[in-house]
């Protein structure tokens, strides 16, 4: 009788466990496609080296967002595909040439810690959801891993759709604030990405760069309040 109770508790908490999962995934999406002039949705993102990354943790700086399908000519061009060929043997778009490249012709140098570029992959090279390892496919290819300020990253959930399908290829610039202040997205597209878009980005980068936070050592400094004598309690917390 016990052992069937217990089955029973685990069966409740599994399934409160999963529609609770569902529900936060619905949450978290509630709000795309992104809207000029809103912020920018904070999804969750899984970027190339399979860390975690939300849109927000960019806050602070300008952003440039590459909406990217992996089998798209204009988005391996974008990303540096006219030297360096497409992903899985995609051909570049001929001529275009890539955002590094045309941010620094505007007067935004790449590198600036005011700046940041995120690849956002909505679409693998077969028309699919991407995930983790695209990322990591797509960072190694175009060699943007370790420049500084860029990521490649998935969505840790679907975004694919009717209102996805419009977006990539296609670009959002970020104020500091996480306002999407111009959208090379659509057809046609709000703002031309080479006239409108690429060359605000320097505008709104105008003015100080953002301070990095001071790191803080909680545990030394509850440590030197300690009386001499007594210890921190290292007990750990069952939940």
């Amino acid at each position: 009788m016990a052992r069937t109770v217990t089955i029973i508790v685990l069966a409740v908490c599994a399934a409160a466990a999963i529609l609770g999962v569902d529900a936060a995934r619905r949450a978290l999406f509630s709000d795309w496609p992104p809207r000029f002039a809103r912020p920018f949705p904070d999804i969750a993102l899984v970027d190339s080296r399979g860390a975690d990354l939300r849109v927000g943790d960019l806050a602070g700086r300008v952003v440039l967002v590459h909406a990217v399908d992996m089998a798209s000519p204009v988005s391996n061009a974008l990303a540096g595909g006219g030297a360096l060929g497409g992903v899985g043997g995609v051909r570049a778009e001929a001529g275009a040439r890539p955002l590094e490249f045309l941010l620094a012709r505007h007067g935004a140098r790449p590198g600036d810690p005011r700046l940041a570029v995120l690849h956002l992959l909505l679409y693998d090279a077969e028309g699919g959801a991407p995930d983790r390892a695209d990322a990591a496919l797509w960072a190694a290819h175009f060699r943007l891993d370790g420049r500084a300020n860029v990521h490649v990253a998935a969505p840790r959930g679907d975004l694919r759709g009717p209102a996805a399908a419009a977006l990539a290829p296609g670009a959002w610039l970020l104020d500091r604030d996480g306002f999407v202040r111009y959208a090379a997205v659509g057809d046609p597209p709000r703002h031309d990405l080479e006239t409108e878009l690429l060359p605000a980005a320097a505008r709104l980068m105008a003015g100080p760069a953002p301070r990095a936070r001071p790191r803080t050592r909680p545990a030394r400094r509850a440590a030197r309040r300690e009386r001499p004598g007594r210890s921190l309690d290292k007990t750990p917390s069952v939940c």
